[in-house]
């Protein structure tokens, strides 16, 4: 196998635009799902090795809840979604009496449960559409699957054990403030297949020439 594309700095930032643009639409997803002013924004992106995945967090041992779901047609990988589980619940008290929850973390319940694969729905929606419109690359994302638990060991779960140390993987760093001022941060983990990666590099190497 070849050697993976390296985005560069400038094709990152440009790709956090494009996504970003679609933000809003997000947004007002949210705010019907959760009832409330939802002001949504993906701060940074990052492009690393799998072994490279856990010093991103703050935290990897904390508990969090993960939502994965497969990439098929032209693009292919994997979309997961990560946020730590006293975010969850916060946000789940928020929608449901407005109250942010400051408790320790619970385990979920199936209306939880279902909450929280509907954000994933949404945000995959976001991503996916900026990806096609910018590259033309038709991608579709399966029935989101809900884990829970410690971070290190959904990731050794969901990256680790399927993927090389070396392949590398774009992870987003996202947060959304609520009404009540309450700002919620997650993670959105994108792991393309090799030739999808090299597709999207070609892309935004294109856009880069473009610019200069």
């Amino acid at each position: 196998m070849g050697r993976e594309p390296i985005l560069s700095e400038e094709q990152l930032d440009y790709l956090l635009e494009v996504l970003n643009i679609g933000a809003g639409n997000a947004a007002g997803a949210l705010e019907q799902l959760l009832g409330r002013r939802i002001e949504m924004r993906m701060t940074e992106m990052h492009f690393v090795t799998v072994a490279e995945l856990c010093s991103l967090f703050d935290d990897v041992y904390l508990p969090f809840a993960a939502v994965k779901m497969g990439l098929v047609d032209d693009m292919r990988g994997d979309l997961i979604f990560m946020m730590d589980d006293r975010h969850r619940a916060t946000l789940l008290s928020i929608m449901k009496d407005g109250i942010p929850l400051c408790s320790m973390p619970y385990y979920p319940e199936e209306m939880d449960i279902s909450v929280i694969e509907e954000l994933g729905n949404i945000l995959a929606g976001v991503y996916l559409n900026a990806v096609q419109e910018m590259s033309g690359l038709s991608t579709y994302h399966t029935v989101p699957g809900f884990r829970m638990g410690r971070g290190d060991a959904l990731l050794d779960d969901l990256i680790f054990c399927r993927y090389e140390r070396g392949r590398r993987v774009l992870v987003i760093e996202n947060r959304f403030t609520i009404e009540t001022g309450f700002t919620i941060p997650f993670f959105s983990l994108l792991a393309p297949s090799p030739q999808s990666l090299e597709a999207l590099a070609g892309t935004l190497k294109k856009h880069e020439l473009a610019e200069q």
